[in-house]
């Protein structure tokens, strides 16, 4: 299981608890944010660079362990405008869900 690649965050499914990083925010990150012309070390869409875990915490109040502070959640339950809604079909509410987990879990780099 560990060596398999996702390539479509419609296969990426978190669980209830103990969300992990590693296994389950990156790559839901990596294949909704974090590519060419948007938010990779590259592109840095608005300033944004969210292709490591340390880089999600150089935003101010893009990831915080109270979820309804978090950027990246207002985004995902678009409380926050985003120009790429035509990507929200990738996005689920187990993703929303899980993210929201994570960071009340205390966004863990686990």
């Amino acid at each position: 299981a560990c060596d398999e690649t996702i390539s479509n965050s419609k296969d990426l499914v978190f669980p209830e608890t103990n969300v992990s990083f590693q296994q389950h925010v990156y790559p839901f990150i990596k294949l909704n944010c974090a590519y060419a012309g948007c938010h990779n070390e590259a592109s840095v869409a608005g300033n944004i660079d969210m292709s490591t875990y340390t880089s999600l915490f150089i935003t101010p109040g893009l990831v915080d362990v109270e979820p309804d502070h978090s950027r990246i959640m207002q985004v995902l339950e678009e409380t926050l405008p985003h120009y790429t809604y035509f990507y929200r079909g990738y996005i689920t509410t187990n993703h929303i869900t899980g993210m929201r987990t994570w960071m009340k879990e205390g966004a863990k780099n686990n």
